[in-house]
């Protein structure tokens, strides 16, 4: 799964399987809120199983944006610097996510020159590029 992440993709093994090691697995059940817009995104979500719903509110009604599968990551991007989310997250049906935090990421990177150096490199592509408004990768 964390190939899919760009900056995760040429890691070596060993540190890859670190990241791994931190993973928080969670379960939400069909309608419940991963998180909302608006608010800052401080973990990447990984779907094992399930699907998310995002969602833009306007004019007090729900529009659904995407739904995505199993395998699809969210937050890649807006973890780095901590951006809100632009859209609400709602298990579409039953949900088991993986998280992984940002100060568990950075605690790796602090003895980790690969990841160190990675997680600079995604730095500087955010603020050439900023962050797209939709960050998920879906398969």
């Amino acid at each position: 799964m964390l190939k899919q992440v760009y900056y995760f993709a040429n890691l070596p093994y060993s540190t890859r399987e670190t990241i791994h090691y931190k993973f928080i697995s969670e379960n939400y059940e069909k309608g419940a809120k991963i998180f909302e817009q608006g608010q800052e995104c401080k973990s990447m979500y990984f779907i094992v199983s399930g699907k998310i719903e995002l969602v833009i509110e306007k004019e007090n009604k729900d529009h659904v944006l995407d739904i995505l599968p199993p395998g699809t990551v969210i937050g890649a991007y807006s973890l780095i610097n901590e951006n809100p989310f632009k859209f609400t997250a709602k298990a579409h049906s039953n949900l088991h996510l993986l998280l992984l935090s940002w100060d568990d990421i950075i605690d790796i990177a602090d003895n980790d020159t690969d990841l160190h150096n990675a997680i600079e490199d995604a730095t500087e592509y955010i603020f050439n590029n900023e962050v797209p408004i939709c960050d998920y990768n879906a398969i």
